[in-house]
């Protein structure tokens, strides 16, 4: 329950989710399981315009790379060139 709250907040927040993902650095210090289902969850709710964005973001950083995952998984990272 936690991992889906984390996620609603973050996917539903008005600011643009890279922002608030850039501020909030204690999501990235979570265990391994728990980023997986708060990605896996942030994912699944964010639209496909946003994932793009997001994408593009999250592979910057090796950090991320849950968060690369859950969006190849969802199909939210296909970016047309």
């Amino acid at each position: 329950m936690r991992g889906y709250l984390a996620a609603r907040w973050a996917a539903l927040e008005d600011a643009s989710p890279v922002t608030l993902l850039e501020k909030t650095e204690k999501i990235w210090r979570l265990g391994r399981d728990d980023q997986i289902v708060v990605w896996e969850f942030f994912a699944e709710m964010i639209e496909p315009e946003v994932g793009k964005e997001i994408w593009l973001w999250a592979t910057k950083s090796p950090e991320r790379v849950l968060l690369q995952h859950a969006l190849q998984k969802r199909g939210k990272c296909r970016v047309v060139r």
